[in-house]
């Protein structure tokens, strides 16, 4: 049996089986080239500062000055196209 090298999401798994049955050779390259997935690493979402409801994030403000948007009409306007 393969030894596990974390290569594959655990979302994926049924998709990657099913890949492996399918096409064994291009499963095997796929694995080849795929990077280590680090899937036990803690993400640092909990340590973000998320923005209150209604603010605009630091991408959002950096999108309003790039685009000369106050970030008013981004509020307004901006968010429903995204």
């Amino acid at each position: 049996m393969m030894q596990s090298k974390k290569k594959i999401a655990p979302a994926s798994r049924d998709y990657h089986l099913a890949a492996c049955k399918t096409d064994p050779d291009a499963f095997k390259k796929f694995v080849e080239t795929s990077p280590v997935l680090d899937i036990t690493k803690e993400s640092g979402l909990d340590d973000e500062n998320i923005p209150a409801e209604g603010a605009l994030t630091a991408e959002d403000k950096a999108m309003c000055s790039a685009l000369g948007l106050s970030e008013e009409t981004y509020k307004t306007t901006g968010k429903k196209a995204a």
